[in-house]
C-alpha cells in the first residue's frame, strides 16, 4: 500500500488485491483505518468478489480507459 497524498481530503492509494497476507477487504479497512475520506476503487479479474466490495466501486477486468477515467474523475467528484 502506498499513500499518495498526506491531506486527507485528497487522499488516493494503488495497491494490487493480493497484497501478502491481507485480503482485499482487509486492505480496504487498513486504508480506511489510515484516512476515513480516502476514495477508493476495486479494479479485478475476481468477479466472485463483488459482494465484498458493494460500498466503493468495483470494476471488472479486462477494463477499457475511458470506463477507468470515469470512475476515477466521479471518485474524486464525490460520486460514491
Amino acid at each position: 500500500m502506498t499513500r499518495a497524498s498526506s491531506t486527507p481530503s485528497s487522499s488516493t492509494s494503488a495497491s494490487t488485491p493480493a497484497t501478502p497476507g491481507l485480503s482485499g477487504r482487509q486492505v480496504l479497512e487498513r486504508l480506511r483505518s489510515i484516512d476515513p475520506e480516502v476514495k477508493i476503487a476495486v479494479f479485478t479479474g475476481h468477479t466472485a468478489t463483488a459482494k465484498e466490495f458493494a460500498d466503493v466501486p468495483f470494476l471488472t477486468k479486462p477494463l477499457r480507459n475511458q470506463t477507468i477515467i470515469r470512475t476515477v474523475q466521479d471518485l474524486l467528484n464525490s460520486r460514491f
